[in-house]
C-alpha cells in the first residue's frame, strides 16, 4: 500500500510537470496560430474592404460623369449661349427656354435645370415659376460659383447633394459654366440630378461575403450624407466619427482605418476613398464580429482541441503510473 501511495505521488509529480510543459506547448501554438490566422484575415479583410470601397466610387464616379457630360452638352448649345450674351432680348431667352424644356425632356432623372446670369439671375427654367427670380443676391456666392466651376474639369461643377426642398428627394448640384466663343464667362447652366437610381444601384452591388458591410457616400462641401445605410440620415449633417474620415482624406485619397463606435463600443474596419473630381469620399465598412467570425470559430476549436489533448495525455500519464 505504501509503496502504491509512493508510485501514485510520483505519478501526480510527473503528470503535473507533463500536464505543464503541455499547457504551455499547445498554449503557445495556439496563440502563435491564432495571431498569424489574424494577421492574415485583417491584412485579406483591408485588401478586400478596399476593392469593395474602389469598384463603387468608380461605379458613383461613373455615374455622375455622365449628369456632368449632359450638362455640359446644354451649355454650349449655341441658343442658350446666345440668350445669356443677350439676356434683355425676349426673342433669344424664349428660344433658350423651348430649347432646356426639349433638352430635359430626353430624361427622367433629372429635377430641373435652368439658366442664370453671373448674378444668378434665373433668365430660363424648366420650372417655370422659378424664371425671374434669383438663387442668392450675395456677391460672395456669385464668386464662389464661378470658381468652382472655372476649377471644375470641363467647367462643369458638381457642388454636392442635398434633399430638395420641392420633393424630398436626395439631388446632385451641378453648375455648368457657359463661355462665349472667345472665353468669356456668360453665367451659369445649373439643376439638380436625382440620385435615387444611383444609390439603389450601389447597395445592389455584391459584398463579396461581407453581407453585413454598410456602404456611405458624404459630400465634403456640405459635410452631409449623399447616402447611407440608414434611409433618414440620407442629406443630414454627417455624425463626429466622419470627421476623421475627413482628416484621413485629406492625407491620403484611400485607406483603412479602424474605429469604435461611440454608442455600441463595437470595433469595425472602414475603407474609404476620395473622389476629387466631385469632392465626395465613398466608404464601405464592416464590424469585427463579421469579418472575424471564422478566425472566433477556429478559435474556439483549437482550444478545445488543446483541452482534449491535454485531459487524454493526463489520463494516459495516470494510468501507465
Amino acid at each position: 500500500m505504501k509503496k502504491w501511495f509512493h508510485n501514485l505521488k510520483i505519478g501526480l509529480k510527473i503528470g503535473l510537470v507533463v500536464s505543464l510543459v503541455l499547457i504551455l506547448g499547445l498554449g503557445s501554438v495556439m496563440l502563435v496560430t491564432i495571431s498569424n490566422v489574424r494577421t492574415t484575415t485583417q491584412q485579406d479583410a483591408e485588401n478586400r474592404l478596399g476593392e469593395l470601397s474602389n469598384a463603387r466610387a468608380s461605379y458613383v464616379d461613373e455615374y455622375i460623369l455622365q449628369f456632368r457630360q449632359f450638362y455640359k452638352g446644354a451649355a454650349t448649345m449655341q441658343v442658350i449661349v446666345d440668350a445669356l450674351a443677350d439676356p434683355d432680348d425676349p426673342v433669344k431667352v424664349a428660344a433658350a427656354q423651348t430649347a432646356l424644356e426639349a433638352y430635359m425632356a430626353s430624361r427622367t432623372d433629372m429635377e430641373g435645370m435652368y439658366i442664370s446670369t453671373p448674378e444668378t439671375y434665373i433668365i430660363a427654367h424648366t420650372n417655370k415659376q422659378a424664371i425671374g427670380s434669383s438663387i442668392s443676391d450675395d456677391p460672395e456666392l456669385w464668386a464662389d460659383r464661378k470658381a468652382g466651376v472655372e476649377a471644375a474639369e470641363d467647367n462643369v461643377w458638381f457642388r454636392g447633394a442635398i434633399v430638395s426642398t420641392s420633393t424630398g428627394e436626395i439631388v446632385g448640384n451641378i453648375y455648368a459654366g457657359v463661355y462665349d466663343a472667345k472665353g468669356n464667362f456668360l453665367g451659369f447652366l445649373g439643376g439638380g440630378c436625382y440620385l435615387q437610381n444611383l444609390t439603389e444601384q450601389v447597395y445592389a452591388m455584391d459584398l463579396n461575403g461581407y453581407e453585413k458591410a454598410d456602404a456611405y457616400l458624404i459630400s465634403v462641401e456640405n459635410e452631409n450624407y449623399v447616402m447611407s445605410a440608414e434611409s433618414e440620415e440620407v442629406g443630414e449633417p454627417i455624425t463626429s466619427d466622419d470627421y476623421e474620415i475627413l482628416t484621413a482624406a485629406e492625407k491620403s485619397d484611400k485607406g483603412v482605418l479602424e474605429y469604435t463606435d461611440a454608442e455600441t463600443g463595437e470595433i469595425s474596419l472602414l475603407a474609404y476613398e476620395y473622389l476629387p473630381d466631385l469632392d465626395m469620399i465613398f466608404y464601405i465598412c464592416d464590424t469585427e464580429s463579421e469579418i472575424y467570425a471564422d478566425v472566433n470559430a477556429l478559435t474556439f476549436k483549437i482550444m478545445g482541441l488543446c483541452v482534449i489533448v491535454l485531459i487524454l495525455s493526463l489520463l494516459v500519464i495516470i494510468f501507465i503510473t
